[in-house]
């Protein structure tokens, strides 16, 4: 049986660490300086030529300043929209608060749409 590649299994993984890599505008010699290994292997793992470790996948957030989760998609079923309010609500207690307030105040006052 031939071997199947990782990407196959996990295709947005790999998608994503290069998606990410490039949106901070790092290249993959940068990426695998940080993280102390060779470019051709960034480079597998962002073809999906080589499985990457959790651990693996919590250094590459780290070195690229993102939430582990953006690196997963689809993992938790939400929306990159849905995560990046989800992230901005954890780091600004304030504003979580307001719209938690603000979401009870539409429950007592905006009558819900009927089901059924």
């Amino acid at each position: 049986m031939a071997k199947r590649p990782y990407s196959q299994a996990v295709p947005d993984t790999a998608l994503l660490i290069r998606q990410e890599r490039l949106a901070v505008g790092m290249t993959q010699e940068e990426l695998a300086e940080r993280l102390e290994t060779s470019a051709v292997t960034v480079g597998r793992y962002e073809t999906g030529d080589r499985q990457v470790t959790v651990g693996r996948l919590l250094q590459i957030a780290e070195v690229l300043n993102i939430p582990p989760a953006r690196l997963i998609r689809n993992g938790d079923g939400l929306s990159d929209e849905e995560r990046d309010l989800i992230q901005h609500l954890r780091d600004n207690p304030v504003h979580r608060k307001i719209l938690l307030s603000t979401l009870d105040t539409l429950k007592e006052t905006v009558p819900q749409a009927a089901t059924g």
